[in-house]
């Protein structure tokens, strides 16, 4: 599990203050960022089932201090297809801004085209996640579709259309290279 830890200041007292956070009123505000990823794949004869699931936090005294490329969103290719990239999370004045927590899962079922082509693959899927400031104001939205995957020499490459049902639009998914 890998975590980031920063303080906001570049002196060295701060530094020093990081390393044994959490801080005591400071003037630099030490975080840090935690993720987990869990991802399993299963072969069942000629079907192939694909389950991810990523849960992180960012711990912080102050969020206020913390940038918000540091906070989690969620949304896109590798996370809730159906909604454009990073545009899951809280809603402040009309703008998305990133959360302290991040949960979000997948699931897939895939399988070949034909007998021929075993590394051209059909697929659907349903994807869930969303950012929130607390574990408890996290509220999922779905994402689910349908798309062509192929197993290329270089990587696959996958096709995805999904359906975002809290934004009721459908979105194209293009991606190279391994997602779960």
């Amino acid at each position: 599990m890998p975590c980031r830890c920063r303080a906001d200041s570049a002196t060295a007292a701060a530094s020093r203050r990081a390393a044994t956070w959490p801080a005591r009123n400071t003037a630099a505000t030490p975080s840090c960022r935690a993720t987990a990823a869990h991802l399993w794949y299963r072969p069942f004869g000629r079907w192939f089932a694909n389950a991810r699931i990523e849960a992180g936090e960012v711990f912080v005294n102050n969020r206020i201090s913390v940038p918000d490329t540091i906070l989690f969103r969620a949304g896109g290719d590798g996370s809730v297809r159906g909604y454009d990239y990073r545009t899951l999370g809280l809603t402040r004045n009309g703008a998305v801004v990133g959360g302290q927590v991040l949960l979000t899962g997948s699931v897939e079922l895939e399988h070949p085209l034909s007998a021929k082509l075993p590394a051209l693959l059909e697929a659907a899927f349903v994807d869930a996640g969303n950012a929130a400031d607390r574990w408890g104001d996290i509220r999922p939205v779905f994402g689910y579709g349908v798309g062509v995957h192929y197993r290329s020499p270089i990587g696959p490459l996958r096709f995805d259309v999904a359906y975002g049902e809290a934004v009721k639009d459908w979105r194209l998914h293009i991606s190279v290279g391994i997602t779960f």
